[in-house]
């Protein structure tokens, strides 16, 4: 982008002076300066659109290592296509050097996962296939969500088909002063094969040491949903891991005695590493296919889309105030991002908050000036009465008209994309469709 000279220093202190009014007082951003009156002021508070360049693309991964939540299932929505997630997990030793006892043999094997949330049509029949994890991954290093471990397809844990059900449990303790209710989140209970045991049962002891040389021996665990079959079917299940409530459980009996158990834990000493899938061909949206898929930017007119779990993202640009780049005597008293959610499910709600970002010049992202005022002034939540989002970018705007910055284009997010499937569609920026996606602005012009 071309370089200008800076603004003489009599207009940079009025730039100033005006901005640090919009932020500090307490009117509404889009009435500043419209009680300024002085002899030099020739319009205030015009209020105009400025053409938007806005369309949905790939997003290349996330980061998914170690998540406060791990996600696991198949969904398919008549939009996004089938969406896959799975987990790779160490399992650690609760006690260093067990003692079996003489012929220990496998009661019952039980992997549980405490449920978190979920998000699609949970009155679909699930499978979960666990497998034998043959490769080293580490709880320093950092993995993405297109992180591909080898596991061993013919060492199966189990294979585990269930409705999920997510009802807490009603725990009721009485107490001196009557009766204490309280809930216990849901726990889903996998059966585990017993060739499981007779494996742990069989490894060398030198092998229970520590919990590195346990995971030098046994690298861990592959879970795996099936392919739902079909549009509608199907959910992302998320589980807390990390709580002392997920583990898996050998219950057993040796020759002198019953009733014995042995716990491996998941805690936050875990590697733990997400992987999703996305299958966009399975869309029955041709504008989604063409635009995401095939990359037509120019679709992003008719429709907008955005989708967790390292899915789809939104690329921006603001031709129209690139145009008035260099501009030296207007000021931007408000600019306001506003668009709209389509219709949705209860069960596929749109992401509760989305964030904006700007790119740098190498690619990376960075906050905008806004962002630093706060979130409730800079905004991103959505309103589910109005089914609408907004942000604030009245400093971005100004400086573009300034023409004093360089920049590659503007990203949005949904919030928490390494862990949270959520899908968005959205109106496009052509005027005539309802709920168009547009930058209002309001501004002065100071001569």
């Amino acid at each position: 982008m071309k370089t200008r000279n800076l603004l003489p220093l009599y207009k940079l202190i009025f730039f100033f002076l005006i901005s640090s009014l919009i932020l500090s007082c307490g009117k509404k951003p889009e009435t500043i300066g419209l009680d300024l009156v002085d002899d030099n002021k020739a319009a205030v508070g015009n209020d105009t659109l400025v053409e938007v360049m806005v369309y949905s693309a790939l997003e290349d991964s996330v980061i998914s290592d170690e998540t406060t939540v791990n996600v696991i299932g198949s969904m398919q929505t008549s939009t996004f296509g089938l969406t896959n997630a799975s987990v790779y997990s160490h399992l650690r030793i609760s006690d260093p050097n067990p003692v079996w006892g003489p012929n220990p043999v496998a009661d019952s094997i039980y992997f549980y996962m405490v449920y978190d949330t979920a998000y699609g049509n949970i009155n679909t029949e699930q499978t979960f296939t666990i497998y034998r994890a043959t490769e080293d991954f580490y709880v320093d290093s950092t993995y993405y969500s297109t992180t591909d471990l080898a596991y061993d397809q013919n060492q199966v844990l189990a294979q585990h088909s269930f409705f999920p059900d997510l009802t807490p449990t009603l725990v009721i303790d009485s107490t001196e002063d009557g009766v204490d209710s309280s809930y216990m989140a849901a726990i889903l209970k996998i059966p585990i094969n017993d060739w499981f045991a007779d494996t742990i049962f069989n490894l060398d002891t030198t092998h229970f040491g520590s919990n590195d040389e346990f995971i030098n021996k046994f690298k861990g665990i592959y879970i795996r949903p099936n392919d739902v079959n079909g549009v509608g079917q199907g959910a992302i299940l998320s589980f807390d891991l990390v709580t002392e409530k997920s583990y898996l459980a050998i219950h057993y009996h040796n020759d002198t005695t019953d009733s014995l158990s042995y716990k491996f834990l998941i805690n936050i000493n875990n590697a733990r590493i997400g992987k999703y899938e996305h299958n966009y061909q399975l869309s029955q949206d041709q504008n989604f296919i063409n635009q995401v898929v095939n990359k037509d930017t120019t679709l992003g007119n008719t429709s907008l889309y955005l989708q967790g779990l390292g899915g789809v993202k939104m690329i921006l640009r603001f031709p129209g105030l690139e145009e008035m780049a260099g501009t030296d005597t207007r000021v931007i008293n408000e600019a306001k991002l506003i668009f709209k959610s389509e219709d949705y499910s209860e069960e596929l709600k749109p992401p509760t908050t989305l964030y904006l970002f700007k790119y740098r010049e190498d690619g990376s992202i960075t906050t905008l000036l806004d962002q630093s005022e706060g979130e409730n002034f800079f905004g991103g939540n959505f309103n589910a009465n109005t089914k609408t989002y907004w942000f604030r970018m009245a400093l971005e705007a100004q400086k573009i008209l300034n023409d004093s910055f360089t920049f590659d284009g503007f990203v949005i997010y949904p919030s928490a994309k390494s862990i949270r499937p959520n899908e968005l569609v959205m109106p496009g920026t052509n005027p005539n469709i309802p709920g168009y996606f547009r930058l209002e602005i309001i501004y002065t012009d100071t001569e």
